[in-house]
């Protein structure tokens, strides 16, 4: 999983080929965060390598 509300390294996951698969809000100390699952295939992941 992973907190959206950090957005420099989501960008990051989206531009080595990670995409959302699953989402959900969350309250934690007080504040609403969306927290993402990513995945990438493997076949995605060493198609972008070249």
């Amino acid at each position: 999983m992973f907190i959206y509300n950090l957005k420099p390294p989501y960008y990051c996951y989206k531009a080595a080929g990670f995409r959302d698969i699953e989402q959900e809000i969350c309250e934690l100390f007080g504040e609403k965060w969306k927290i993402l699952a990513l995945a990438v295939s493997r076949k995605e992941y060493f198609s972008q390598q070249n």
